[in-house]
């Protein structure tokens, strides 16, 4: 900055002219300073505001099609009901079977989304509670793909569990870890082709700061994920192009809070070879004490 220089021409009574000569650089200086702090100021309150307005946008268009997904599996257990109870004594036993086929399924349905609300619910207050005790991951994941081998076959879908060796015991909330798990090998078998495979690796790994780790791979041989979507995949209330996150567009964002609440973290890519990849990083050693309680914040 160039040297500001202010001159002051003064005559005490009675006496000489007098000039003084005052630099002001300093003063501007500051001035300036003053003036870039509050244009910073404004500039970070106008992205927090437009931050808080997209936010708001995307809570309003989520909740929109929340009530759709609620009122269709409503509409279906309601219609079928009534399906039933008037042709209960003229319909074959065949149709009355598939009414009440629909109305299980439907109510399933139904039950999942409410269950994933109640979670995001617990999720925003803090109040998700895990407890921690050793797990077995890999009899875990045994029994999961057990469990899926129905859903999977039905869409000829091939389910491959690679865990070469036994790996040691962590610290996680059975239940939870359970459900991050579902969360993902559900989705990797609705996005896969007939036909393909869907894999889960195990192995062990040390983490950056050398503690040691399971990590777990869910990888399919679907279409993957959209370029767009990779950044969002995991975000509350954004539900992606190809809907990864599930029904509810919440699945991934739980499956995300789970692991974090872990100690972990999960991350999704796209294979080289076609399909998509999520990847848990899940620390033998959790937060909290074996066996003790935590809430997440």
């Amino acid at each position: 900055m160039r040297q500001q220089l202010s001159l002051t021409l003064t005559r005490p009574r009675g006496g000489q002219l007098l000039a003084v000569l005052t630099d002001t650089s300093a003063r501007a200086l500051r001035e300036q300073g003053v003036r870039k702090e509050q244009e910073r100021q404004r500039a970070t309150l106008q992205q927090a505001l437009e931050a808080a307005q997209a936010a708001n946008q995307a809570r309003s268009a989520f909740f929109a099609s929340m009530s759709h997904e609620l009122r269709s599996p409503m509409h279906a257990v309601a219609s079928f009901a009534k399906l039933g109870r008037d042709r209960s004594e003229a319909a074959p036993r065949e149709k009355l079977q598939r009414y009440f086929e629909n109305i299980d399924n439907s109510a399933e349905r139904l039950t999942r989304l409410l269950n994933d609300l109640l979670d995001l619910a617990k999720i925003e207050a803090g109040k998700m509670s895990y407890t921690f005790e050793p797990q077995d991951l890999a009899a875990m994941l045994r029994s999961l793909v057990g469990e899926f081998e129905a859903m999977a076959r039905e869409r000829q879908v091939q389910l491959r569990l690679q865990c070469d060796l036994p790996p040691p015991l962590l610290r996680a909330d059975a239940l939870r870890l359970r459900q991050a798990f579902a969360n993902l090998l559900s989705n990797a078998i609705r996005f896969s082709p007939p036909n393909t495979s869907v894999t889960i690796e195990l192995a062990e790994a040390r983490r950056p700061d050398g503690a040691a780790a399971l990590v777990a791979r869910v990888i399919d041989e679907g279409p993957g994920i959209a370029p767009e979507d990779l950044g969002v995949v995991f975000d509350r209330f954004v539900q992606s192009g190809g809907n990864r996150a599930g029904g509810t567009g919440l699945g991934l964002p739980i499956t995300q809070e789970i692991v974090a609440a872990h100690g972990g973290a999960v991350t999704a890519r796209n294979r080289p070879g076609g399909g998509a990849e999520f990847q848990l990083e899940i620390p033998l050693e959790g937060p909290p004490p074996a066996g003790s309680d935590r809430r997440a914040g």
